[in-house]
């Protein structure tokens, strides 16, 4: 009790003062809402460009040859100079050197007979010293003759021992070099060297042979070179007969036979009938043969565009070319040849 001087004053009773009740609005509590990632767009990935192809180099075409005039340079029996004359081998040597460059010479042919006993290797050291003046520069071709093969003997082996056939095309060669063919590629033309040395040519192994060489190149000019083919007289050898029926007659790109053996020099037209009884060719046949110090060697220039041969001789005591006589002419020309 609350005691009031002057009154009194009766206990209050306690009053329960209602808390005032605000006007609220009822505000909605949204429900957790579910946040659903939104994915980050994958961006589209930038297109590569196709690589700009590289072109292809176009090959520049192989310019055809221009057909230049070239030379074969042809060296007859020298068995005379192997056996008595090294000196004059040396200055024959010398001579196809020097005319590699004048004469544009292409290859150097021998139709046999290089030394006068091919057992006798002092011979063959002999003859080196012409073969050594040119064999870098210029390809040596040779066949064997008689002389080469022993005289008597007429063996093969010692003369296939010689390191000038290592260099020939080993797919070209038959039984190490008895017979093979060279293909020319020259002056924009093409021309075969066809080999057969001493009395080959004559087994059937050897005709078929001979056979495939000519199927391998049915339609490319060629050149036979072999030791013996013409007597003194321009007359046929026995020898070479079987040349004459079996190779020359037969194919008809046959178009220049070439050979020695017999002493002097000689030419023959060989007129030939193709299979069909009515074509006729003619084929030159050329034999040289002059030995000793009046050596005699040629130098046969072709020309691609009028297919004619130039046959210059000349011998070892003069570079002037040597005309022979009006009925046999030492230097002359074939005419649409090869």
């Amino acid at each position: 009790m609350l005691l009031v001087f002057g009154c009194t004053v009766p206990p209050q009773q306690p009053i329960d003062t209602p808390a005032p009740t605000a006007e609220v609005e009822s505000v909605a509590v949204p429900e957790a809402a579910t946040v659903t990632a939104v994915p980050t767009p994958t961006p589209s990935p930038i297109p590569t460009p196709s690589p700009t192809p590289t072109p292809s180099p176009t090959p520049t075409p192989t310019p055809t040859p221009a057909p230049t005039p070239f030379g074969i340079a042809w060296l007859p029996d020298t068995q005379q100079l192997s056996y008595r004359y090294p000196e004059i081998l040396t200055a024959l040597g010398g001579k196809i050197a020097q005319r590699r460059e004048t004469d544009n010479l292409v290859a150097v042919l021998h139709t046999g007979d290089i030394v006068d006993n091919g057992y006798k290797e002092w011979q063959w050291e002999n003859f080196d010293l012409c073969l050594s003046a040119f064999s870098d520069t210029l390809p040596f071709y040779p066949v064997a003759g008689n002389h080469d093969l022993g005289v008597q003997l007429l063996k093969y082996d010692a003369y296939l021992k010689r390191p000038f056939l290592e260099k020939l095309p080993a797919d070209q060669v038959y039984e190490g070099g008895k017979m093979y063919y060279i293909v020319l590629h020259e002056g924009g033309t093409d021309l075969m060297l066809l080999g057969i040395g001493w009395d080959c040519g004559k087994t059937a192994a050897e005709q078929e042979w001979i056979e495939s060489v000519f199927a391998a190149n049915p339609d490319t000019p060629c050149i036979l070179f072999t030791h013996a083919f013409l007597k003194r007289d321009g007359g046929i050898l026995p020898v070479g007969k079987h040349l004459e029926d079996k190779v020359i007659r037969k194919y008809p790109n046959v178009r220049l036979v070439l050979c020695g053996h017999s002493r002097e020099w000689h030419r023959i037209d060989l007129v030939c009938t193709d299979g069909d009884a009515q074509t006729e060719r003619t084929v030159p046949v050329l034999m040289l043969n002059m030995q000793g110090k009046q050596y005699l060697y040629r130098i046969m220039q072709f020309d691609p565009l009028s297919r004619s041969i130039e046959i210059r001789t000349y011998s070892m005591n003069s570079d002037d070319v040597m005309p022979g006589t009006d009925q046999e002419p030492l230097s002359f020309t074939l005419e649409h040849a090869f």
